[in-house]
């Protein structure tokens, strides 16, 4: 079904790379100093590995981080690389870095930054462009060399802590890091266990672990939102082929029943279940007027969604929308360039004199269901790219239904969040137009009846105007916490006119 894979490469974001020769920097022959291989544990499957190398050139200490990932899903087989490169003084003084990647579902990025005077001068090249800026280097800027020093002086007591600030490439930011020492622990790797101290790291907001001996040397990474882990291993073990299907890591929340005739389905009462219940308060499941939560006389999670069933005699909402107060819906922005003259044009030849906001958001949405073709698409493409390739998967869809509607004068947005299919629940991404309300205009359906008014199989997370939205992977956050374990209930649920409860699994 389209977009299942945005979940999955969201959540692998920062290893979406692309390979990076590490071979010219200085002209005197390297001198090898360090070489660690790590296996690369994803949800408790071997997916891939990681190589860092560490050397000598010229007089400078120079960090190589390269990490590949092999999977398939469905038979596909995909694979993912990354590597960054940084180069420091002896004395741990930052100089340089340079990486090639894929930024968190945003598309091939080349980055280079340079030190000089206190100040990090940055060029970014991505598929909008490039960017050249400037930026303050804290005098407590480390690389990853200088980062296993402050480990080898930081590990006599536990509780030590300690702070520094590193910049983070993928995503193009100086972030602060803070570590504290948690006591010892034993660790396998390598066919031997060892008592190796281990480190809380916050950064950016995540929390990170790792395992290093008393000379900083690392052992052990584990990443607890992405349930990811890497364990140092031999080179062998490393290059091991591993290409495990991942189908059921894409599932972002379980069902314990499927749902009969879905797409018919008028509403449904659903309880939601997940080991963090603060983070289930803090979702804004009312985002969508859909979507109302309620809770049970034990505090449990009851979550009611229905169709918007709009009357037949409705007020109508003629276009061009005027209202002021919908200027964030109607303007053209990065991923919705509702003024690039080809969606204009396109927009304007679907519509035609139709001054209905509703029937003519209900033209477009066909439109582009009958003639984009369905495909995977790793990243998240603009409006007009997705027009100019007329392929792509649940987003592209969206963003080009958004952009044609602000194009034709109707306000809209766009919707994340999970969708039914196969008896789960996947990453999804629609779009809504305003037509005296909100609805929904999910294009990668079909079925023009389907299509509008959505039911209990959409459930939205987080919805935007895309109004300076960066990276559309950033509203996806709230669907990698659930990290698989979001469960979800069927109550009871309105069809044909009939209130029902759920028939049990065989």
């Amino acid at each position: 079904m389209p977009g299942l894979k945005k979940s999955i490469f969201t959540i692998l974001a920062c290893l979406l790379l692309l390979p990076l020769s590490c071979t010219a920097i200085g002209k005197s022959p390297p001198v090898l100093s360090q070489e660690q291989w790590f296996r690369t544990w994803f949800r408790g499957t071997e997916v891939g590995h990681q190589h860092n190398l560490t050397r000598e050139v010229s007089g400078n200490t120079v960090t190589v981080i390269k990490n590949q990932m092999t999977f398939s899903i469905r038979g596909k087989t995909f694979e993912l690389r990354s590597a960054y490169q940084y180069v420091e003084l002896p004395d741990g003084q930052p100089l340089s870095f340079n990486y090639q990647g894929q930024r968190a579902m945003a598309g091939n990025i080349n980055s280079e930054g340079v030190i000089k005077n206190n100040k990090l001068h940055l060029k970014i090249k991505t598929r909008q462009g490039v960017r050249e800026e400037i930026v303050d280097c804290p005098e407590t800027l480390k690389f990853p060399h200088a980062i296993e020093k402050l480990y080898q002086v930081n590990n006599r007591h536990p509780e030590t802590k300690f702070s520094y600030h590193q910049f983070v490439p993928s995503i193009s930011k100086i972030v602060g890091v803070t570590v504290k020492m948690t006591g010892k622990e034993k660790v396998k790797t390598m066919d031997q266990e060892l008592d190796l101290n281990k480190y809380l790291i916050i950064s950016n907001g995540d929390t990170t672990f790792e395992w290093r001996d008393e000379q900083g040397k690392l052992f052990k990474t584990r990443e607890p939102r992405m349930d990811l882990v890497n364990i140092l291993v031999d080179k062998d073990t490393a290059l091991a082929s591993a290409r495990p299907d991942i189908w059921r890591f894409m599932q972002v929340a379980s069902i314990d029943t499927r749902l009969p005739r879905a797409r018919q389905i008028n509403s449904a009462l659903f309880k939601l279940e997940f080991p963090d219940k603060k983070l289930l308060a803090g979702i804004p499941w009312e985002i969508d007027n859909r979507q109302k939560i309620k809770y049970d006389k034990n505090g449990g999670f009851l979550l009611r969604i229905s169709k918007i069933n709009l009357p037949e005699k409705r007020k109508i909402l003629s276009r061009p929308v005027t209202d002021k107060s919908m200027s964030d819906y109607l303007t053209s922005n990065k991923y919705l360039e509702s003024d690039d003259p080809e969606i204009i044009s396109l927009a304007r030849k679907i519509v035609g004199d139709e001054k209905d906001s509703l029937k003519a958001a209900t033209k477009l949405g066909l439109w582009v269901s009958r003639n984009m073709k369905k495909g995977d698409n790793p990243g998240f493409e603009t409006a007009k790219k997705a027009l100019q390739d007329l392929t792509g998967d649940c987003s592209e869809h969206a963003v080009l239904v958004a952009a044609l509607a602000r194009a034709a004068g109707i306000p809209s947005k766009t919707s994340f969040g999970i969708v039914y299919d196969k008896g789960g629940f996947f990453v999804h991404m629609w779009a809504q137009v305003y037509v005296g309300q909100w609805v929904t205009i999910d294009a990668t359906i079909t079925n023009p009846h389907a299509q509008i008014n959505v039911g209990p199989t959409h459930i939205a997370l987080n919805t935007s105007s895309l109004k300076d939205v960066n990276n559309l992977s950033e509203l996806m956050k709230a669907a990698d916490k659930f990290n698989g374990q979001l469960k979800l209930k069927l109550i009871e649920y309105e069809l044909d006119g009939q209130t029902k409860k759920p028939a049990k699994n065989p």
